[in-house]
């Protein structure tokens, strides 16, 4: 049996070695530039957010570009009226209401008033507490959405107007 294969000096030897090659990598793996992973996004070529500037608007005020017929209850208690807008050209306007319809009398409603003036009709969605429907017409789109409080039985309607570039 040869002796030199298991003598402290053989083992040390390559025990260095070992060290020396796992140093090396860590360097490597430290300087070489970070490339990004397939699929993802450099930081330079991210998609920039644009904080918007909110403008309230007063409750007895439609916001900007809302359509003057659109159907509000008269007796609605607005809890959301304002304007946003971005540096990059982003519009949109927004009408929060309480309503004492539910919120299929309200889908019914809104369906009917995008038929009757023009718009694009999507299918709604409704589950459980929560409905909504798009219309579209040109580069506008209004999205109304309707959320029911199980206990108290009313019914959040909020109508989002928005502009596409």
């Amino acid at each position: 049996m040869n002796n030199f294969t298991h003598s402290p000096k053989f083992v040390w030897f390559f025990a260095i070695i070992g060290i020396l090659a796992v140093v090396a990598i860590i360097i490597v793996a430290f300087l070489l530039p970070k490339q990004p992973r397939q699929g993802s996004q450099s930081k330079n070529n991210q998609t920039p957010i644009f904080k918007p500037t909110i403008t309230a608007v007063a409750n007895d005020k439609l916001p900007s570009k809302f359509p003057a017929d659109i159907p509000i209850e008269a007796s609605a208690k607005i809890t959301e009226n304002y304007n946003a807008s971005t540096t990059s050209g982003g519009f949109q306007a927004t009408r929060v209401f309480e309503s004492t319809k539910s919120p299929a009398d309200n889908l019914k409603i809104f369906q009917a008033y995008f038929r009757t003036n023009g718009y694009t009709v999507q299918d709604p969605i409704v589950v459980q507490n929560y409905t909504s429907v798009l219309g579209t017409k040109g580069k506008t789109q209004i999205k109304v959405s309707m959320t029911e409080n199980a206990s108290t039985k009313t019914t959040t309607v909020n109508i989002s107007l928005v502009e596409l570039h």
